[in-house]
């Protein structure tokens, strides 16, 4: 595979690094995806709020991080994002090579396909 994402067994050289990831939001769950194929580096994050005004966002690590560590940059941005009503309390994705799926519970299981076309993906809401 030729994307700069792409890591598998063969060519993945453990190391440590620090990575940053400002949320502009109190973040309450997240989850990593695992797959290989898209997107390596990859997680589901989302907010915490009384109030029925919150969110969940699919971020990836950026083509442009280097292992140099720079406090004040973010190495991850939004890829994905869609509003929520109520804090989702558990967020996952699902396993395996199928159609990209996240799953969150709130005030009921609802499960998105994350859609990345563009700049800014839209997450599809068909629950």
């Amino acid at each position: 595979m030729s994307s700069p994402y792409y890591m598998s067994a063969e060519n993945l050289t453990p190391r440590k690094e620090i990575c940053n990831y400002f949320a502009g939001f109190p973040v309450y769950a997240l989850a990593w995806s695992r797959r290989e194929d898209r997107g390596a580096f990859r997680m589901a994050v989302s907010s915490f709020s009384e109030e029925p005004s919150n969110s969940l966002q699919v971020v990836q690590l950026s083509p442009q991080h280097d292992a140099s560590h720079i406090p004040e940059r973010a190495d991850f941005g939004v890829v994905a994002a869609t509003n929520v009503d109520y804090p989702l309390t558990k967020i996952q994705w699902q396993p395996g090579l199928g159609p990209d799926l996240v799953a969150g519970v709130g005030d009921a299981l609802h499960i998105w396909e994350c859609e990345m076309s563009g700049e800014m993906g839209e997450m599809g809401l068909p629950h």
